[in-house]
């Protein structure tokens, strides 16, 4: 599913590109797609042809006598969008008996964090348009949290770190051949320490490998490994417009140092770190400032 999703969003760079929301659409991709799996959709296309957005959908989902049209679309463009806008659009059919309380939800939500979308005759679902990445991280979350009749759980005090997190802290050795083309790339130093021990530098995906990030060099950083799992906590990250290392203020004062340090750019511009997940990343970590 992540593999279509990805696929049929790739379709839409055109479409994206007139309406101005290329880089939203496509920095927040990662964030929809955790909201799909969340929900166990298993199957991704697009909204029409060419289309507009991705529609991800319960394969054999029936709660009408007739195939639902999935549970939500994530919209690049739409003929009653304002320019730079994108929106998640979610089935009332999917939810049965609570398409009253997903009005309701969808118009609280807009409120604080996003656009009212105005339903028509042909985009009958409600829908939350946004147009900054902070907005949709949130919307994206809150919109899961109805749909899945629950709460994520509370986050243990002493760690920002999920299971996901963790997990892939202790995998990420086993990358090596990225790894490699990542060591060659930068020169065998970590981006942000500068440290020099090959032992010390693991490669760093700038979005994650589990919510469809590639094994691209463009994708990757070398860090060493506290540095490394710091940047995955999002506790600090690179700004994707000045290339400057910005540093949470809790991790005073063994960290501050790297404060607004501009980070070395490979040789190949296809080596480059992809601009996209860079403001993803950013987002997130500006979201826990």
């Amino acid at each position: 599913m992540i593999q279509q999703a990805q696929k049929h969003a790739e379709r839409l760079e055109i479409c994206a590109s007139k309406a101005g929301t290329t880089e939203l659409y496509y920095s927040c991709l990662g964030t929809v797609i955790d909201m799909a799996v969340a929900l166990g959709c298993d199957q991704a296309r697009n909204t029409s042809d060419p289309g507009y957005g991705v529609l991800f959908e319960i394969k054999g989902r029936n709660t009408t006598g007739r195939n639902s049209g999935g549970q939500f679309s994530f919209f690049a463009s739409r003929p009653n969008f304002a320019r730079g806008t994108v929106a998640l659009s979610i089935s009332v059919d999917a939810v049965g008996d609570r398409a009253a309380a997903l009005r309701a939800k969808v118009s609280e939500i807009s409120r604080k964090h996003g656009v009212a979308v105005q339903e028509d005759g042909r985009y009958p679902w409600p829908a939350i348009g946004f147009t900054s990445v902070a907005a949709g991280e949130k919307i994206v979350q809150q919109i899961t949290e109805f749909l899945i009749g629950k709460a994520p759980s509370a986050p243990d005090p002493e760690s920002t770190a999920d299971e996901i997190v963790l997990r892939a802290i202790k995998e990420r050795r086993g990358q090596d051949e990225f790894r490699q083309r990542l060591m060659l790339v930068y020169c065998g130093r970590c981006i942000i320490s500068r440290c020099g021990i090959v032992e010390a530098l693991e490669a760093a995906h700038i979005v994650p490998h589990s919510v469809g990030g590639g094994y691209e060099s463009s994708n990757g950083l070398l860090m060493r490994s506290d540095v490394h799992t710091l940047f995955d906590l999002h506790m600090l990250s690179i700004c994707p417009d000045t290339l400057v290392v910005k540093v949470n203020p809790r991790l005073k004062p063994e960290y501050y140092q790297f404060e607004n340090q501009t980070v070395p750019l490979p040789a190949m511009l296809t080596d480059r770190p992809d601009r996209a997940g860079l403001v993803r990343h950013y987002a997130i970590y500006q979201s826990l400032l």
